[in-house]
């Protein structure tokens, strides 16, 4: 959680409510309480975020109140462990006064209010950039971050992604358009973003686009302002919870929160090389993870490129020769595995991996 400006940086948790035996009091006559009324499709995310800092007793209440679509997206975006306690808790009997329930209430209302930041605000600052300087940015990261890189690819949207929206989203913000906007910005579009708005649209609108687009002649600015402008409908639609920008509705939804490490791959057989050095630093560690992800993946070409980034950082990291022998390996290139695995065993002369490393290469021949 951000620092808060009004209240000390360690602000405590919120406070469990206790096991009873009654079920949630209600509020005194005249006094309907109606706790979490505001949370919304803008601030879920938010929300997602603060429950899994919190004991599992506060995340079984707050989402025992919340509408169906946000607990069940909220409960997809916890860790595993979190998702079974949270489970648990909310199988429990407990009773509420009203003055824990509104405490906890405001409690949430106020610490939501003060989360920021998140990939998809990251997102929404480049696609409002313009092209040359989102250019910059993003051929920056791809060779400096490339964790950073990754994430905000997945979680930005452009107007090149409409393609990739479903047809019942397509149809919703074409009616919140006008014609000559779409008209604008489909100048120079490609045939299957031009496709797709004619296939959403009614025949007298498509007839009047065709036409808008054979006789008007727009500036680039022109264009470009268009399609920010449909970018931003989108944006909004998709946070009022109007429109689904994929199939199943979770793509910048789960962008925004932490991810889990994944484990090692096994790129040879000795539980000692799946265990990173505690002197690793930070940065490395992210990077072999990110690797470590592509790897398990299958997409072994990008997690070559993480893995030297990670030996970039360290180059004692051990790990680091293992995973490039694992992936090279995978990609049937095996000058390049052996060049990582004898790498490996210079800095890391394990017995065992010595052993297996000599299996391999008589395997080979």
């Amino acid at each position: 959680m951000p620092e808060e400006n009004t209240k000390p940086a360690s602000a405590p948790p919120l406070q469990p409510p206790p096991d009873g035996d009654a079920a949630l009091t209600e509020s005194p006559p005249g006094e309907k309480l109606r706790p979490f009324s505001y949370i919304n499709y803008e601030n879920i995310k938010r929300l997602a975020y603060l429950l899994k800092k919190e004991p599992p007793q506060v995340a079984a209440v707050v989402l025992s109140y919340l509408k169906p679509e946000f607990t069940q997206r909220i409960l997809a975006a916890l860790p595993d462990s979190l998702k079974v306690a949270v489970i648990q808790e909310s199988a429990k009997v407990r009773s509420l006064s009203p003055e824990q329930m509104t405490a906890i209430d405001a409690r949430v209302k106020e610490k939501v209010d003060l989360v920021v930041g998140g990939w998809e605000q990251a997102a929404v600052l480049l696609e409002n950039a313009d092209e040359k300087t989102r250019g910059v940015i993003f051929e920056r990261l791809r060779r400096e971050n490339p964790m950073i890189y990754d994430k905000l690819k997945k979680s930005m949207f452009r107007f090149e992604d409409i393609p990739k929206v479903p047809f019942e989203s397509v149809r919703i913000i074409i009616r919140e358009l006008k014609n000559s906007t779409i008209a604008t910005a489909l100048h120079g579009a490609s045939p299957e973003l031009l496709n797709k708005f004619r296939a959403n649209m009614p025949p007298g609108g498509v007839q009047l686009l065709l036409e808008t687009l054979q006789f008007s002649t727009p500036t680039p600015a022109d264009v470009q302002t268009a399609r920010k402008e449909i970018v931003n409908v989108i944006r909004h639609l998709e946070k009022e919870g109007q429109v689904s920008l994929d199939d199943n509705g979770d793509r910048s939804f789960l962008g925004d929160l932490d991810e889990e490490e994944a484990p090692m791959p096994a790129a040879a057989p000795s539980t000692q090389a799946a265990e990173a050095k505690p002197s690793m630093t930070a940065q490395a560690a992210q990077y072999l993870s990110a690797g470590v992800a592509h790897y398990q993946g299958g997409r072994f070409e990008q997690s070559l490129e993480y893995f030297q980034y990670a030996l970039n950082c360290d180059p004692s990291l051990w790990q680091a020769h293992q995973c490039l022998g694992g992936a090279f390996y995978s990609l049937n290139r095996m000058a390049e595995a052996r060049t990582h695995y004898e790498k490996l065993l210079q800095v890391h002369p394990d017995p065992a991996l010595k052993e297996w490393y000599e299996t391999f290469k008589k395997n080979l021949a």
